[in-house]
């Protein structure tokens, strides 16, 4: 089944929710960070690397990822991946 992500783009615009999402999480967040499913990666480019060195994403949809890749190229604290969470080998001190 493919993913369509057709909700991705209304919590993108969603500043509130976004906010308040992070505001929930930031205290338990550590460096060395892993978001998986990160959609657009609204999350890790508008709220982890203003406050964080060593963040990975990873989005299986290859169309998504293509996205991801293509805003974070030039983000030298931000890794894209296409995997699964259980082909990493790495340790992460939190998992989005």
């Amino acid at each position: 089944m493919k993913y369509s992500g057709w909700e991705l783009s209304f919590f993108d615009i969603s500043k509130n929710f976004r906010d308040y999402q992070y505001q929930l999480i930031k205290r338990y967040i550590k460096d060395n960070i892993l978001e998986m499913g990160p959609g657009n990666g609204t999350l890790a480019a508008n709220y982890l690397a203003k406050s964080f060195s060593n963040i990975s994403v990873s989005e299986i949809d290859q169309q998504l990822n293509k996205k991801l890749f293509k805003k974070f190229k030039n983000k030298k604290n931000i890794i894209v991946y296409k995997k699964k969470i259980i082909k990493f080998t790495n340790k992460f001190n939190t998992i989005i």
